[in-house]
């Protein structure tokens, strides 16, 4: 093969790999919105509400939907420094 032919394999390669991270970057943006939008909803439920019981379960609710919001956040900006 000559050169030319590598260098655009090689190209074609390394965009592949961009535009996949750029995607992957799109999908957990549209899911961190997702989460916050009901990260706001689930916290005045808690404001509204009195019953312990259901107190605590909209609390453990907040607990997981934070930690995966985290867990998004810290993968868009490994992605964002691997650009």
């Amino acid at each position: 093969m000559k050169t030319k032919q590598l260098l655009a394999k090689l190209g074609a390669l390394l965009n592949a790999d961009l535009k996949t991270q750029q995607e992957e970057c799109k999908s957990i943006k549209k899911l961190l919105k997702k989460l916050k939008k009901k990260e706001r909803e689930l916290r005045a439920d808690l404001a509204r509400t009195h019953i312990p019981s259901e107190r605590e379960e909209i609390s453990s609710k907040l607990e997981i939907i934070y930690a995966q919001r985290t867990k998004g956040i810290k993968r868009l900006r490994e992605l964002g420094k691997a650009n």
